[in-house]
């Protein structure tokens, strides 16, 4: 994940690294999802995510680029 203040920052990265642009997201809606999917990582009965509950957190926040895609079989992630 990286940080940037601008679109035109993204762009110049990516032109620089010869990177496709990947998912961007305003530090507010990444903020938000942080706070779900690591919540309860303090928690010593936590487990990790299951894949069904892994893409649930992904609609639930509208991440759908295919960086969030994850395989079907129903493993934790």
């Amino acid at each position: 994940m990286l940080l940037f203040e601008s679109q035109a920052q993204i762009n110049k990265w990516c032109q620089r690294h010869h990177m496709n642009k990947g998912d961007v997201q305003p530090i507010e809606h990444v903020w938000e999802f942080a706070k779900v999917w690591y919540g309860k990582h303090l928690n010593p009965e936590w487990e990790k995510w299951f894949i069904t509950e892994a893409k649930a957190i992904f609609e639930r926040f509208n991440l759908t680029h295919d960086i969030w895609s994850l395989p079907c079989e129903n493993r934790q992630f």
